[in-house]
């Protein structure tokens, strides 16, 4: 019988307990924390305590990856603005390179830059994905990482349409 791959940190960080966080504090989320740097820091690395707190008490999910800070930016125009946040770490698919969070409340949403593996020709790829308040998981397609804010960008455009 095949051993049964253990879950990777980073998974649960991003595709779990992040969003998960995110949807149960929305209104708190868009009043408090996103404007503060400092209370986004403050959000992520409670994300970050509970993801491996749970890794660490259980024998599915692998050894947590160390963080002393994450990075984050702006992107977009006024009115279409998203905050990037990125991992310091991926391994393997599907683990996220970089999350997002729309700035508009009314565009309330959890976005992903998830690492995969194009099937056809076994070539790294990255798909953006997102996951929603009853955590269930969409995929929008390929993202062409071409430059530095490729993600940020796609975001936008699911988000706020081009």
């Amino acid at each position: 019988m095949a051993e049964q791959r253990k879950m990777t940190f980073n998974y649960l960080l991003t595709h779990r307990e992040i969003p998960k966080l995110y949807f149960e504090q929305i209104d708190s989320f868009y009043d408090t924390i996103l404007p503060s740097p400092d209370m986004m820091q403050r959000f992520l690395f409670f994300a970050y305590n509970r993801s491996k707190y749970i890794a660490q008490e259980s024998d599915n999910v692998e050894p947590p990856f160390e963080v002393d800070n994450f990075s984050m930016y702006m992107f977009g125009e006024e009115g279409k603005k998203v905050l990037i946040v990125s991992m310091p770490e991926i391994t393997q698919p599907p683990e996220s390179f970089q999350i997002a969070f729309p700035v508009s409340r009314e565009k309330a949403g959890y976005y992903c830059c998830e690492f995969s593996i194009n099937p056809m020709t076994n070539e790294p790829c990255f798909i953006l994905g997102s996951w929603n308040a009853e955590m269930k998981h969409s995929n929008f397609g390929k993202i062409d990482m071409t430059s530095d804010t490729s993600f940020a960008e796609a975001v936008v455009d699911v988000v706020y349409g081009s």
